[in-house]
């Protein structure tokens, strides 16, 4: 800064230029001498004034270059010379006639005591006489700066500005020092461009040396402007180029950070860092790109930065650059957890940290940082072997364990076991707590089992394992047990297996809080005990274990499976079915319930399987429901599926393939009766079923119709039934006489029973044998011929006379003719049917025949009382349902009682046996 020194001339005052304490004493000591009045008193009382004035001047240079307690005694004795000097100048104006100009000096003086002591407020009024008066042209020009600067500092600019121009009118050659405060004035109202107009006029002085104090202002102001800084930088190179001084990019850099003009700022401090790529220009420049979230730009010079050991920079320089390194890696930190698109620039600048400040005090936090911001694990492993194999580190014991374990438990990971081993060798030495050692240990161990070095890792495993039964085994231990168990499960060693299962299990009460990891082992020693039985073959043991482990729940479906295979082959039917009740195969239980003789579970399985309530049985599951029942006797089951059949088909047709077997199965359990007319059967088997009903006398009169209604014969029964009925019909026509009273109509009641009779007896005559052909035309014939006579034999009324009875008699004889005639026809049929027999006994009359007619007698199977030996040849089917034997003997059974359809289905299962042996 410029600085106008206006030193008045000592000469006017009789003094040096400056004096020090003797002359003062001196001074002081003649003053006293005059007395009062002399005129000589006011030359010495202002010389005296100066004196002190300049004293105090010399004071405060030697308190500058002085320790602290000797600058604050000069600092004080500084303060009492001025305030003698005021008082003295004081005085000397008061008390004594001065010149204009002499006054002017003094209170000119004043001006500047009041103005040194701090009294800045009793300096105005004599800086204003000063500037008032216009004899002293420099004093004048002196209280024109102090008043503008006063006005300045109250930031009175208008006035300010106005006094620095008026100022301008009063320098000379040098009037930089104004045009530097117009600057200055023009800033502090916002007027940058104005300030740097006036600021421009004060860079240089008169010898055309560039003025520090305003080039750095200048820089400053320049660093005001707004915009990206191009222009401003342009003026700085000139300014550079003509100055030789290098720092000012630096200066209008950072200048432009300060006003908030971060954009411009970069701009500087990206070509400073071009120019002169330093570590710490670098390192400023990138914090300020990722302040401006420039991320090409910050990643482009970070890729660019070849880190330094910090032994190579100065130890302010280190501080400096450390200090923006963390303070770039906590903001990365914290933005790149929302922002996971910074993260490798956040671990780009930890390892720049790292490499830089290696044995900084938070560079385990930054490695901490790093490990959980970086996702790939192989890097992670390869970064921490460096930063272990670092000799710059001084890592604690516990932040190289740290280090290992992550690195181990990222090998796991990874499966790469080499690593992981060398790790665990590595804390195995380092832990000093017995758990930690057994985990490096198990993890060894370990290692070598994932890598299949099963010799190495089994022994490993076992040493851990360790039981003694006086304390409860670790976690470690509980793991490497698990793994010695799958080592020998893999070596098929089952017997090694279970004995040492066994070591454990047999500790069971004292280990209540291993419940769950014994309650593991049981369960692989089963699974060893499984294979085991496996490796048996095809053995009753075998069988006897995996129907155990069926029988249990375990290992299904495996178990149950080869149970139920080894019964089939070592034919144990009784596992087999309890195997399949087990897992609960319906389809294969009803078959092989149904082939050892347990029809009733069989037929049980088979309701449950049918959704009866939804009646959306089928014939073949009802009839074969029905069929099991009966085999094993429970008839009222049986009956019961039969009463659906028979409800089903009073609704709806049978289909003709299901026919003929219902009606059997229906006729086998006497179940036909009247009822068994409702099921909608087909012609044929509706006469079946109504003749049934009639040979067994369970008919009544609607079936009776119905069956002699047949125009076919129906066998025996309807051949008597119709012959009884034309006996009956000859028998009722024989008794109406026509003699006597009424004769006429009971005549004609005759034709009409002989008529009917003769209907009858041709509508049915040609379905019966000839046999019975002759004994019906015979009677057809007796009838016609006895009532030809009884026509004839008509007796005579008495009193007429002959010619009369003549006439009557041939009347007779008129009315006989008819049935003359079919008394011959039905003669000479008669003749033809007894052409070619051999006897001649056959009965004509129907009083003879309907005494010999018997109703034909039906053949009916005898009942056998067979059910304890049913019983006893099921029973033996139930052990062995293949035997022929038990099932011919069965087969036999139902064909002595009768029951075909049931000894068919015994020798249907023994065709297919027979099948499958050959």
């Amino acid at each position: 800064m410029f600085k106008f020194i206006f030193i008045i001339c000592l000469a006017n005052f009789g003094l040096p230029s400056f004096g020090n304490e003797a002359i003062i004493r001196e001074v002081k000591g003649l003053l006293k001498a005059l007395p009062e009045g002399d005129p000589g008193r006011r030359e010495l009382t202002l010389r005296l004034a100066d004196l002190y004035f300049f004293s105090a001047a010399d004071l405060d240079k030697k308190a500058r270059l002085a320790q602290d307690h000797t600058a604050s005694l000069l600092d004080k004795k500084a303060g009492r010379f001025r305030q003698r000097s005021l008082n003295l100048y004081r005085k000397g104006i008061k008390e004594y006639k001065l010149n204009e100009e002499t006054r002017i000096k003094a209170e000119f003086q004043l001006a500047r005591l009041f103005d040194q002591l701090g009294r800045s407020g009793e300096a105005l009024p004599f800086w204003k006489k000063s500037y008032r008066q216009k004899r002293v042209l420099n004093i004048r020009r002196e209280a024109i700066f102090k008043l503008a600067e006063d006005a300045q500092r109250a930031s009175r600019f208008i006035e300010a500005e106005r006094l620095y121009k008026e100022a301008l009118t009063l320098c000379e050659n040098d009037c930089g020092f104004v045009h530097y405060r117009l600057g200055w004035i023009y800033r502090s109202q916002g007027k940058i461009e104005h300030a740097l107009k006036e600021i421009e006029l004060s860079l240089w002085d008169n010898k055309g040396q560039i003025q520090e104090e305003v080039l750095r202002d200048y820089i400053a102001f320049l660093s005001q402007r707004t915009g990206n800084g191009s222009k401003e930088i342009a003026i700085v190179e000139n300014l550079m180029e003509r100055t030789g001084r290098k720092g000012l990019l630096r200066q209008l850099a950072f200048g432009f950070y300060s006003s908030g003009n971060n954009r411009a700022g970069t701009r500087a401090l990206a070509l400073l860092t071009q120019r002169n790529p330093t570590l710490k220009n670098q390192i400023r420049l990138l914090e300020e790109y990722y302040a401006l979230r420039h991320w090409d730009e910050f990643r482009e010079l970070y890729e660019q930065i070849v880190p330094k050991r910090v032994t190579t920079l100065k130890k302010d320089e280190a501080k400096k650059i450390e200090k923006i390194m963390r303070r770039l890696a906590i903001q990365l930190e914290a933005e790149q957890k929302q922002n996971t698109e910074i993260q490798e620039e956040f671990l780009a600048i930890c390892d720049i940290y790292l490499e830089l400040f290696p044995a900084s005090q938070i560079a385990m936090k930054i490695i901490h940082s790093w490990l959980g911001v970086e996702k790939r694990p192989k890097v992670k492993m390869k970064k921490i072997a460096y930063w272990l194999g670092d000799k710059r580190r001084t890592l604690t014991t516990k932040d190289e364990m740290a280090l290992r374990e992550e690195r181990g438990r990222l090998a796991q990971e990874q499966k790469a076991f080499g690593i992981l081993r060398t790790e665990m060798e590595h804390l195995a030495k380092m832990y000093k707590v017995e758990e930690k050692i057994k985990k490096s240990k198990y993890l060894m161990a370990y290692s070598h089992y994932q890598e299949n070095n099963l010799d190495k890792a089994l022994p490993l495993f076992i040493e851990l394992v360790g039981v003694d039964g006086s304390s409860t085994p670790g976690k470690w231990a509980v793991q490497a047990q698990h793994l010695a168990l799958d080592i020998f499960n893999q070596r098929k060693e089952y017997q090694k297996l279970m004995a040492q299962a066994d070591l454990w299990l047999n500790q069971k009460a004292k280990w209540p809080t291993l419940g769950k990891e014994l309650a593991d082992m049981e369960r692989i020693r089963a699974q060893a005990d499984f294979e085991n039985a496996t490796l048996a073959g095809e053995t009753p043991n075998a069988l006897s274990v995996f129907f155990r482990y069926c029988r249990l729940g375990k290992f299904i479906p495996k178990s149950c499976q080869n149970a139920k295979r080894l019964s089939i082959i070592l034919k144990d039917q009784s596992t087999l079915i309890a195997v399949l009740e087990k897992v609960g195969d319906k389809k294969a239980l009803i078959n092989e319930y149904e082939v050892s003789g347990h029809y009733t579970k069989a037929a049980s399985l088979l309701v449950k399987k049918t959704p009866i309530l939804k009646k959306k049985w089928s014939f073949q599951e009802a009839i074969k429901i029905a069929l099991l029942y009966e085999l094993e006797n429970d008839f009222a089951k049986r009956d019961r599926w039969l009463n659906r059949l028979v409800e089903r088909y009073k609704r709806n047709s049978i289909p003709n393939k299901d026919e003929e077997l219902l009606y059997v199965t229906l006729k086998d359990a006497g179940k036909l009766s009247v009822k068994s007319l409702g099921i909608k059967w087909s012609k044929n088997s509706r006469r079946r079923l109504i003749r049934f009903l009639e040979e067994n006398e369970r008919g009544n009169k609607k079936t009776r119709q119905e069956f002699l209604a047949q125009k076919e014969s129906q066998g025996e029964l309807w051949t008597y039934f119709h012959l009884k009925k034309i006996c009956e019909l000859a028998e009722r026509e024989r008794k109406v006489t026509f003699y006597g009273k009424n004769s006429k109509r009971r005549f004609r009641r005759r034709l009409a029973y002989i008529k009917k009779l003769d209907t009858y007896a041709n509508k049915v005559l040609e379905q019966f044998g000839q046999k019975e052909r002759i004994q019906v035309i015979g009677i057809l014939r007796q009838a016609y011929s006895h009532l030809e006579q009884e026509i004839q034999s008509t007796p005579m009324p008495e009193g007429i006379d002959e010619k009369v009875q003549a006439e009557i008699k041939k009347s007779l004889l008129a009315m006989a003719k008819p049935f003359s005639e079919k008394t011959l026809s039905y003669e000479n049929l008669l003749q033809q049917e007894l052409k070619g027999m051999t006897t001649q006994e056959i009965p004509s009359d129907f009083k003879v025949l309907s005494a010999q007619l018997e109703r034909p007698k039906i053949k009916k199977t005898k009942t056998i009382s067979d059910g304890e030996k049913i019983s006893h040849l099921l029973g033996q089917l139930n052990q062995n349902p293949f035997s022929q034997e038990t099932i011919e003997s069965l087969k036999e059974l139902y064909l002595k009682k009768g029951q075909t359809r049931l000894a068919s289905y015994y020798n249907g299962r023994l065709q297919k046996i027979k099948g499958e042996i050959k």
